[in-house]
């Protein structure tokens, strides 16, 4: 998981996840969702309601609601680890985790996620809900709570804002103009969107002047530019932190 999405984790922010929901026929190649509707079964499985062979039922792979998931992200150990895989590194070692602000040791390199032993993980998260939807059908709430947050405007922008109103109409920002440019944008951890002081940040067309739009952005950031109009069917998984630890741990939990 990348470090700002482990931060809006951390901070309570993030509760929901989106993943494509892929049929698999019976040859067991992977196919994106097709056109059909979706029904879902009492019995938590999903199926389409299609006579082309891809009728299910399908079920989450990422689990169902009270399992568990443990979150690897990027991370560090002691440099005398440094050639030792990480299965081998004993469960003593000490951890930072490149998310962290603050100290990180500079004799020793970051470590990718998927490398994470279990152990190190020091977020556990348990499922509290599971449903198929279109990708577009989001919620502001549930935009929200992909882990966006709202960004307010800087003495700084302000004045980028008046030359920019300058440059295209030669006069000053109007009140309105004015009005909604200090309601703020919203963002998405980790995605070059509204204010800021890079030229790809500043972009009008990135402004995410609603939820939905800020999620719109960071689902295009990770799948591509039209993989929001494709509007496919996708997987909501819905969560919430729980003490981790090893005494924590129930026999439901997936990596």
């Amino acid at each position: 998981m990348s470090a700002p999405m482990v931060r809006a984790i951390l901070d309570g922010r993030k509760t929901q996840t989106r993943r494509l929901f892929k049929v698999f026929p019976g040859d067991r190649s992977g196919i994106t969702s097709p056109r059909e509707e979706v029904q879902r079964w009492e019995d938590g499985s999903f199926h389409y309601l299609s006579t082309a062979g891809l009728s299910g039922p399908y079920t989450c792979p990422y689990g169902d609601p009270g399992d568990r998931l443990w979150v690897r992200e990027a991370w560090k150990t002691y440099s005398t680890f440094e050639a030792v895989p990480p299965r081998s590194i004993p469960d003593t070692a000490r951890i930072w985790y490149m998310a962290d602000t603050g100290y990180l040791p500079s004799g020793s390199r970051g470590r990718p996620g998927i490398h994470m032993p279990r152990w190190a993980s020091r977020i556990t998260l348990q499922i509290t809900g599971v449903r198929v939807e279109r990708l577009n059908d989001i919620s502001e709430a549930d935009a929200i709570a992909e882990g966006l947050y709202k960004s307010y405007p800087t003495d700084a922008d302000r004045e980028w804002f008046r030359d920019w109103t300058h440059e295209r109409t030669f006069a000053e920002p109007t009140a309105d103009e004015w009005a909604d440019f200090e309601c703020g944008v919203w963002r998405v951890p980790g995605v070059p969107q509204g204010w800021g002081m890079s030229p790809d940040e500043r972009r009008q067309d990135r402004w995410a002047p609603t939820p939905e739009f800020a999620y719109r952005l960071l689902w295009e950031h990770i799948n591509g530019a039209q993989s929001w109009s494709e509007n496919p069917w996708v997987w909501v998984v819905e969560f919430e932190r729980v003490p981790s630890g090893l005494a924590a741990l129930q026999s439901g939990e997936k990596g």
